[in-house]
Formats: structure tokens, sequence, C-alpha cells
């Protein structure tokens, strides 16, 4: 979860700063149109805000995945106003505009009142294309980031409603944590001292085994997310046919935690195949199903 609220955050933040940019665009459109777009850095430090403009197409990319998870038909909503507006490819055209700004000698002032006549007499077509009355304008443009922030604020709310329900709904009681804890170990050593497992799918594991046995020791445990890691190790390690004994030994784990819980419904509160917070792309089994997998099936 916080992995995902992250992401959202950040790029709220980044969508922030050019908004701002933007805005002084806008209230600065004559000034602009006759000084060029370096006449910017006299209200803005240019080094702040480049970053934001460099790192929003990746941010946007990550942020648009999360939200697919979260609600789909936001997700396709957003999806397409970006489409028809063509708001990504305005901003990157824009950073290009303020590198190049930023690199050409600073122009003679003019004083404001000369400032129309100016304009009808030398347009710069660098600043002007940036006010027309197209699908890219600079209204159209705020209107778009105003939506994405307002998407990004709900999606995060979604989240934390998400997590929160998660939480009051599945608190398994009077379980041996240390029984869990023990089966957990174990399969940590097998998959340690395992000869079929290559050393990098070794350090993948250790990872999320590392995540597991953390969450285990809290005081308040989150038992989707350890259950969630259980399954992801499980199946990496099915999917290899390495190491049945450990899996066996993660079987028991689970089949400690849910077998103190009787009222979850088919075990579909789980939620387990949601593995976006663990960073990993699971790979299919090629052997025998075990009890996890068929607990992760139960889920689609």
């Amino acid at each position: 979860m916080q992995y995902k609220l992250h992401k959202l955050h950040n790029l709220h933040k980044t969508l922030c700063k050019i908004e701002e940019t933007f805005l002084l665009i806008a209230a600065h459109e004559d000034e602009l149109k006759s000084y060029g777009l370096r006449r910017i850095s006299k209200w803005l430090n240019l080094a702040d805000y480049l970053p934001s403009f460099e790192s929003f197409p990746i941010e946007l990319d990550s942020c648009l995945k999360i939200i697919l998870l979260v609600d789909m038909n936001k997700h396709n909503s957003l999806n397409k106003k970006l489409h028809t507006t063509g708001v990504t490819d305005l901003i990157n055209r824009f950073l290009v505009k303020l590198k190049i700004a930023e690199t050409q000698r600073p122009n003679f002032n003019i004083n404001g009142f000369f400032l129309p006549i100016v304009n009808m007499l030398f347009r710069r077509k660098s600043s002007s294309d940036l006010f027309a009355s197209d699908t890219t304008s600079v209204e159209v443009l705020l209107s778009v980031i105003s939506e994405i922030k307002t998407v990004l604020m709900v999606i995060s709310d979604d989240i934390k409603t998400e997590e929160e329900i998660d939480i009051e709904y599945f608190k398994p009681t009077n379980i041996d944590i240390e029984q869990v804890n023990n089966f957990v170990k174990e399969a940590e050593v097998m998959i340690k001292t395992s000869n079929k497992i290559p050393e990098e799918t070794k350090k993948m594991l250790q990872v999320y085994l590392n995540t597991v046995i953390t969450e285990i020791a809290k005081q308040k445990p989150g038992w989707r997310k350890i259950i969630g890691g259980i399954v992801i190790v499980s199946t990496i390690l099915s999917g290899i046919a390495a190491t049945p004994q450990a899996v066996d030994s993660l079987d028991k784990a689970v089949s400690v935690i849910l077998g103190s819980e009787k009222t979850i419904q088919d075990n579909k509160v789980l939620n387990l195949t949601n593995t976006a917070d663990l960073h990993l792309e699971l790979k299919p089994s090629t052997t025998q199903p075990s009890k996890l997998e068929t607990l992760k099936k139960d889920r689609t």
C-alpha cells in the first residue's frame, strides 16, 4: 500500500510544479510573447522546475497502472482524456522549449505600455503557440492537470479505505505466531541450502521472506501482507520445481493462519493476487498446484 501511495503522492507533487509553471505562463502571456520563454526565469528558478517536467511521463505511466488496479473506469476515462488532448506530448515539447530558453541570451526590456504593440509586430512562435485556442491550449492543459490531481486524491483515499476495511475484516485470532514463524524459517533454511535454486532467485526470495518475517514480528502483524508474501515465494518455488519441502512448510504456515479464522468466505477476502506493492511478476507453476496456489486461484 505504501508503495502505491508514495507513487501517487510523487506525481501529485510533480503536477503541482507543472501547474504552477503554466499558471505563470497564462498570467504573463503578453510579456512572454514579447520576450520569449526565457522571461519565465524572472519568476521561477528553472532548475527547481525542470526535473518535474522530465520525470512526468515516467511517473504518470507508473500511476496509471496503479489507477487501473484500483478503478478501471477512472483509468479509462483519464487515459482517454490524455490521448484526446495530447497533454503529455505538450508537456514534453514544453520541456524542450524551456531547455532551449535557458541557453538563450536575455532580451532587452520593453515598457509594459508598448507590449501589445510589440506583440502584434513580433510574434514569438515558441511562446504564442502555447496560447492557441485549440486542444493544446494552456487552459485545457491546466484543466487536465487539475483532473489528474483529483483522480490521484480519490484513488489514494480508495487505497487507504480498502486497506482499513481489509484490516478490520481479516483479523484472524488465536494464531500461534511462533509456529507460523518457525514454518517460514524452515522454508528459508531449505531455500538457502538448495542447489536447485539459482543464486539470483535466492536473493529475490530472501527479500520477500525478510518482509514476511519482519511483519510477523510486529505487535500487530499485517496478515494479508504475510500471506501475500508467502504465496509469492511458494509460487516461484513451484514454478522452478525446487524444494517441495519448502513449499510444504509455507503451506503449513498459511494453514495455521487461516485455520483460526473460519468466517472468511472461501478465502476470497485475501486479495492475494494483488502483488503490486511487492514489485514482482509471478511465474506460472509447472508442477502440481499446492494449497497456496489453489487459494490464489479462488480469487480469480
